[in-house]
């Protein structure tokens, strides 16, 4: 079984959806699990908590064998560090006492650069956490730049371009 973090989340949503349509065994773990559509609960398990409260982390992971594990985005922490290692350590803590064989942690491209770069930095950091719980981690290294194209998928299909909030372009080569 595999235990989904983040299940109404912009990649949780969407890793949720398919491993149901490839007919996975799927826990989900949510504090909201009413905010998922019904058609989607009639699939899934439902464990009820927070990602901070090891206890309830372990108890979602009972019997799974796998995790897919994603730090839920804020941009209202004073320390982003802080902030992604606290949910990294409680994520070690559970996987450690639940005996989880592998785990699916969605991070960020770039590591190993060894440049500061704020969330993504503390990313990398709770992925090194994560590392030390003894299960086999693959880290989704996904750069930012790609997610946020995924915000403009409409403005492609509709006008074949994209925008990003810049403040000038000042040159740009078309490429053959």
């Amino acid at each position: 079984m595999i235990l989904v973090t983040t299940p109404t989340g912009n990649t949780g949503s969407i890793i949720l959806r398919q491993l149901i349509d490839q007919g996975q065994k799927v826990r989900i773990f949510a504090r909201d699990p009413e905010k998922i559509s019904a058609d989607i609960l009639e699939k899934v398990e439902v464990a009820t908590g927070s990602l901070l409260n090891e206890s309830e982390f372990t108890e979602a992971l009972q019997g799974c064998d796998t995790l897919y594990f994603c730090i839920p985005q804020s941009n209202t922490q004073n320390d982003v560090n802080a902030y992604y290692e606290s949910f990294a350590n409680v994520a070690t803590n559970a996987i450690k006492n639940a005996g989880t064989k592998r785990v699916v942690y969605l991070s960020s491209g770039g590591k190993g650069s060894n440049l500061p770069a704020g969330l993504i930095t503390a990313l990398h950091k709770a992925e090194d956490i994560i590392s030390q719980s003894g299960a086999s981690v693959r880290a989704l290294r996904c750069p930012v730049f790609y997610e946020s194209l995924l915000y403009q998928t409409a403005s492609l299909k509709k006008t074949g371009m994209f925008f990003f909030p810049l403040t000038v372009i000042t040159k740009y080569r078309r490429l053959p």
